[in-house]
């Protein structure tokens, strides 16, 4: 038993060194085989394909044409300098420039200069007219207009337009004008002799009597609206150097107060009914008194064509013409002579603006008959 028990574990022991051996043995194989791996990563193998120096230097190198096409990028041409540049002051407080559409042009740029200035751009657009709303009143200014021509990132400008002179004004003082005034009123025609002021882009003075401003609001309010001037021409109509100094200016403070109540405004003139003055009648007043230098006696002849007649063959520049608005002789007349008037290049223009485009300053106690150009 002992004897069986010895040779148990004299096998089990040949076994065990067996199975050691058979391992390290696997271990060497495996460290061989990497180290053979890592000698054939270093040389070259004999399968790779070795161009010889010889041949390098006898291979020759073709160079294919190229099939690219080279483009000359297109540049605008210069494009027409702009033509017909007329420039307008608006009452609403803007200058527009017009002028003629250049061939071609994709925008326009805009310049200006004052008097004393340099052209300086102001502006641009794509449209053959340019609102300039940057202006002070009574103000000259000179435009010039650009034309642009844009193509491929590239701009083409023309040279600059003609200069165009504009004085920021509805008046030009360059220009002949006349003051038309009308008296008594406001009454049934004057609405109509307003419509035919606006239609002619004029304006006139009313000298109105303050008990009829009342029934004539609307009228009122129209003819400020347009541009006209309203003068006070008294409460009642009577003669004021016969009335005492309390009582003018009773006449006068009166009508002021009633316009005052319906344009939220004094009148700055006044005319005395019938013309009559006086230092005395003029300090009760206490306003520039305006007269008149031509008088077309329309209350009196009552004829539509006296009245044009008179005004058509006595005018000038410079002069005040008085009518009465009261009258439906004379506002037939109104309707001939506006338009007449401006045919033959008159502005006609209220009295304060003749006044001040002619040089005048308007004084209290004073009267003024007309206002021609001052003599140098």
């Amino acid at each position: 038993m002992k004897k069986n028990i010895c040779n148990f574990k004299f096998l089990k022991n040949v076994i065990i060194y067996l199975l050691l051996l058979i391992f390290f043995i696997a271990v060497i194989n495996v460290n061989d085989v990497y180290a053979v791996s890592d000698r054939a990563g270093d040389t070259p193998s004999t399968d790779q394909t070795t161009v010889s120096s010889e041949e390098q230097s006898t291979e020759s190198v073709t160079v294919q044409p190229s099939t690219e096409v080279t483009t000359e990028v297109k540049k605008p041409k210069t494009p027409a300098k702009p033509t017909r540049l007329k420039a307008k002051y608006n009452e609403k407080k803007y200058i527009k420039l017009t002028w003629k559409k250049v061939k071609k042009a994709s925008y326009y740029k805009i310049y200006r200069k004052t008097e004393k200035g340099k052209y300086k751009k102001i502006g641009k657009t794509r449209f053959s007219s340019y609102k300039d709303k940057k202006i002070k009143k009574d103000k000259y200014y000179t435009y010039k207009v650009v034309a642009v021509s844009k193509l491929n990132g590239f701009e083409a400008e023309s040279k600059k337009s003609t200069g165009c002179k504009v004085f920021s004004s509805t008046v030009d003082p360059t220009k002949k004008m006349v003051a038309i005034t009308f008296d008594d009123g406001p009454g049934p025609y004057t609405k109509t002799i307003l419509k035919c002021l606006k239609k002619n882009n004029s304006r006139a003075t009313f000298f109105v009597v303050g008990m009829n401003v009342d029934n004539y609001k609307s009228t009122l309010k129209y003819a400020d609206k347009i541009g006209c001037e309203i003068g006070n021409h008294s409460w009642d109509h009577p003669f004021l150097p016969s009335l005492t100094d309390d009582e003018i200016s009773a006449q006068i403070d009166s009508t002021d107060a009633h316009i005052k109540n319906i344009l939220g405004k004094k009148p700055k003139l006044m005319r005395t009914p019938y013309g009559g003055e006086g230092a005395r009648t003029l300090a009760a007043a206490g306003k520039p008194n305006i007269l008149w230098n031509i008088d077309t006696m329309d209350w009196d002849t009552l004829s539509a064509d006296k009245t044009y007649s008179c005004v058509m063959n006595e005018v000038s520049d410079g002069d005040i013409v008085l009518m009465h608005d009261i009258h439906g002789s004379t506002k037939d007349a109104a309707l001939r002579i506006i338009p007449a008037l401006r045919k033959k290049g008159y502005q006609l223009v209220t009295v304060s603006e003749l006044a001040k485009y002619r040089g005048y300053k308007l004084e209290k106690n004073h009267s003024y008959r007309s206002f021609h150009k001052k003599h140098k």
